[in-house]
């Protein structure tokens, strides 16, 4: 990114930052539609924080690359959902201690008869991947990829032939499917996952204090038994 683009970017953004004194916070989630039932039990979970914490948060759903760029300049205040590999290339987000979910990811494929049993049996590969998960660059660095910004992008593309693999949660995958019509295709998922991963919210450096009270209100929330965090276990 030249200096230009990125003052431009900075700039844009700094108008865009939602006002703090409002006590509004705008918390990310990255690439599914609002009428899915992740997006709704997610929204059910803040709910229940945002009582403990005083204050209205909206949760705003955008391409991963993007929420990444918005949480850097404090456009949002806060990504719901990301596994640890974030933090490694977002060293200065402020990471919440207590993970908000834990999330199985398995390979998708259309090949039949295929050998994936674990990330290095996808190097013969060609994997679609999502720009702006954080976890592709600790398992799939020295794979075959190409990236596209979202998960109906990353589906359709498996859906074409134009890859053989994708990585992904079971459940982003399936209201992707179900949304685009494609449950029918002859994408399958392969048993068992290549990895379950612990996922938590992370805020962006310029609201320390918001990142603080957030934890204690999730602590709080889950000892009393009312945690309506996304059910990332297969049924």
């Amino acid at each position: 990114m030249n200096i230009v683009v990125k003052f431009l970017f900075l700039s844009i953004a700094f108008l865009a930052q939602p006002s703090f004194a409002a006590e509004k916070m705008i918390v990310a989630i990255n690439d599914i539609h609002e009428s899915s039932q992740t997006f709704k039990q997610s929204k059910a979970l803040l709910q229940q924080i945002a009582k403990k914490m005083g204050l209205e948060i909206e949760l705003k759903v955008f391409p991963p690359k993007r929420a990444e760029l918005m949480l850097r300049v404090g456009a949002i205040h806060a990504e719901l959902y990301r596994t640890t590999s974030y933090g490694l290339s977002n060293p200065e987000a402020i990471k919440v201690n207590e993970p908000i979910a834990e999330t199985p990811f398995n390979a998708y494929t259309t090949i039949e008869n295929s050998n994936i049993k674990d990330w290095e049996s996808l190097k013969p590969y060609k994997i679609v991947t999502i720009r702006g998960f954080a976890f592709v660059n600790k398992y799939l660095s020295d794979h075959n990829t190409h990236a596209v910004n979202t998960i109906e992008q990353a589906v359709r593309f498996l859906h074409a032939k134009k890859a053989d693999v994708f990585v992904s949660d079971p459940f982003s995958i399936r209201e992707t499917l179900q949304s685009t019509k494609l449950e029918s295709t002859s994408i399958h998922k392969i048993y068992p996952p290549m990895t379950t991963l612990k996922v938590y919210t992370y805020f962006s450096a310029i609201y320390p204090r918001l990142a603080k009270r957030f934890s204690k209100a999730l602590s709080e929330v889950k000892k009393e038994n009312v945690y309506l965090g996304v059910n990332f276990r297969e049924q």
